[in-house]
């Protein structure tokens, strides 16, 4: 059974980074990603919480 059969709040978060990054799922671990990839974290969930604010 895989993250997508039986979703957690993780794994909801990992595919929406995912989407956000172009990445497949099972590609997109931050234990996985350089650094230029971490930095497209932070933008991106930067980019997230701002909006949430609205």
């Amino acid at each position: 059974m895989t993250a997508l059969n039986n979703p957690t709040p993780l794994s909801f978060a990992y595919l929406w980074l995912a989407r956000r990054m172009g990445l497949g799922f099972n590609e997109c671990h931050i234990a996985m990603f350089d650094v230029a990839q971490c930095q497209e974290v932070v933008r991106v969930s930067k980019m997230f919480l701002y909006a949430a604010r609205k």
